[in-house]
């Protein structure tokens, strides 16, 4: 039973490591299989001592599940994402990981497999550095299996504390020296990539992990109180204060526009109007209506030039704590903040190197969490999950008298609420796999083939913004626009993409409903100023309804943007606009 459970825990956290294009369907899906699996096992090794000492600890966590799972059943997957199923099915894990994890031995297969799954990533990341392996995603150079550099050195740093416990301890020890050099190295590795991924917070989640641990092991603070005067102490502390600033002002001068960027998008969701403080507008809510949200804010003139150039397509908050509220409103974050809370207050009489490992990795987490989005990224939030059961393992220690039916129906309702949940992913799975099918079959331009796919995806991923973007897109391709149409003013509810006005801009036209499509890629403007592409099709516009005055200005308009990305397209974009301005002068003569 015990190799069984090495295996499954290894091949459930290597499934969220498989991203490479076309992979993610079989990522997910072999984490909701190896889910149900490694549950009926769970069960059959904890059998008998489930409620003992269970609501020690994890009160809130089951409370925090009910929520989740009472949200499902009331609003449903209002947005048709996997993610919400893959949400509920983690925290049903940690109902059973809290007391499995009690057991020092579960507690090594758990840091085995999160110590090759770090090989994993150093070996995949350092890869594609050397050009030996394509990173999924084609912005960026390196990005382990996570494509986004900063991402993957999120999920380094998060990792890092908890490696640099298990070296230290065995280095204390003076055990197996073997083992240390391939600790000492794994540690190395993740430290030149999380510096070469030039993500501040990995920087400081690192940081900040690696200086409690190092605290506990060597007591350094314990140390300068000892041996330093009070003279001394308040020097270092100046010290300490000074470069602190220093440190801050460097961090912000580094990357200033991706800083005034996270301002401006916590500016603007913190301006939009709430409409459910108390539970919030749902899972991926954010993702859908933040484009809205700044839009209006352009629309009513409020943006200035620097946020009007700032301004970009966004999915998340860059701020859990905010975005957790959006979604999920008041109840929903002090919940889920409330057991993040108790995990790192939690204090035990023998504090382990996996004990001390976790909560610096709750820690650098939690840094995270204030400027990044480690919540919206499958591999980091099942890590969230393993460190608050680590943290929150329940010591059998109480006496208290159990009903012996509890022993039996509860773990029996996690289990099929487990299959349950995990089944509704797979459903959610096979229609993202249909939408693969129907993009397939666009490519090579067989667009009754791509139809036929997406009508039979159409029932699971009706609420799926990228789905009925692509849908729409497939229908403008065969030339029905009023469907498509039909679709975008669907889609335009669940996504925050402003590619969907764009799309919905070219459908119009085609219909010869010209101030409709002015209309359309208007609202692609306020909702990304910087971006050229809307502004130039209503310069097409307005030449097309003979407003050719009204179309020099704004032709002169782009001519005066900044640049955000210079690429080839913005080039051509801008000589037909000084094509415009041109012939415009030259008739005025």
């Amino acid at each position: 039973m015990k190799k069984l459970l090495s295996i499954l825990f290894l091949i459930l956290f290597v499934s969220l490591h498989i991203s490479y294009p076309g992979t993610s369907v079989v990522s997910y899906a072999a984490f909701f299989v190896v889910a149900i699996v490694l549950t009926c096992v769970t069960m059959r090794c904890i059998q008998g001592r489930f409620i003992k000492d269970f609501w020690h600890g994890n009160t809130l966590a089951l409370l925090y599940l009910l929520f989740l799972i009472a949200d499902w059943i009331i609003r449903g997957n209002a947005y048709g994402s996997v993610y919400c199923f893959f949400v509920i099915v983690c925290w049903l894990l940690f109902i059973y990981w809290g007391k499995l994890f009690e057991s020092r031995y579960i507690q090594r297969i758990v840091l085995c497999s999160i110590i090759a799954c770090a090989w994993i990533e150093i070996a995949v990341g350092f890869g594609q550095l050397y050009g030996l392996m394509e990173n999924s995603s084609s912005f960026f150079q390196f990005g382990g299996s996570l494509g986004n550099p900063g991402a993957y050195s999120g999920y380094l740093s998060v990792i890092f504390p908890m490696v640099l416990s298990v070296y230290l301890i065995y280095r204390r020890h003076r055990k197996n020296e073997d083992l240390q050099n391939v600790l000492l190295a794994c540690l190395i590795f993740m430290l030149v990539l999380i510096v070469l991924s030039r993500s501040r917070g990995a920087w400081l989640a690192c940081l900040i992990g690696c200086v409690f641990v190092i605290e506990h092991y060597y007591g350094v603070l314990r140390s300068i109180r000892k041996h330093f005067s009070c003279a001394q102490r308040l020097a270092l502390s100046v010290l300490l204060g000074v470069g602190l600033l220093g440190g801050a002002f460097f961090l912000y001068k580094f990357k200033a526009d991706s800083a005034d960027g996270r301002l401006l998008v916590w500016k603007v969701a913190l301006q939009a109007p709430r409409e459910n403080i108390l539970f919030g507008d749902g899972l991926c809510s954010f993702e859908a209506n933040y484009s809205r949200w700044q839009r209006d804010y352009f629309a009513s003139g409020e943006g200035t030039e620097r946020e009007k150039y700032l301004a970009d397509y966004v999915t998340c908050a860059y701020n859990e704590f905010l975005q957790v509220f959006i979604d999920q409103g008041t109840v929903g974050m002090l919940l889920f903040f409330g057991v993040i809370l108790f995990a790192l207050l939690r204090k035990k009489s023998h504090c382990s190197h996996v004990f001390i490992g976790a909560k610096a990795s709750l820690l650098g987490f939690l840094v995270l969490c204030c400027v990044s989005y480690p919540l919206r990224i499958p591999l980091l939030y099942l890590h969230l999950i393993i460190v608050l059961a680590l943290l929150l393992t329940q010591e059998s220690t109480s006496r208290q008298h159990i009903v012996k039916w509890m022993n039996f129906v509860m773990p029996v309702c996690i289990l099929i609420a487990t299959v349950f949940f995990s089944m509704m992913g797979l459903w959610m799975i096979y229609g993202i796999r249909l939408l693969e099918k129907g993009l397939e079959r666009a490519a090579h331009n067989d667009w009754p083939g791509s139809i036929a796919q997406f009508q039979k995806a159409y029932p699971i991923m009706n609420n799926n913004g990228s789905f009925l973007f692509c849908y729409a897109m497939t229908l403008t391709s065969a030339n029905k626009p009023e469907k498509s149409i039909e679709m975008l003013k669907r889609a335009e509810t669940k996504s925050s993409n402003p590619s969907i006005y764009n799309l919905m801009g070219e459908n119009y036209k085609s219909t010869r409903n010209l101030m409709a499509a002015k209309d359309a890629y208007q609202k692609a403007v306020n909702t990304v100023p910087s971006h050229l592409y809307s502004r130039y099709k209503i310069v097409g516009l307005l030449m097309d309804m003979e407003h050719k005055e009204e179309a020099r200005e704004l032709a002169n308009e782009i001519l005066n943007m900044k640049e955000k990305v210079p690429s080839v397209a913005v080039r051509e974009i801008k000589d037909e606009m000084r094509q415009i301005v041109k012939e415009s002068s030259n008739k005025n003569r």
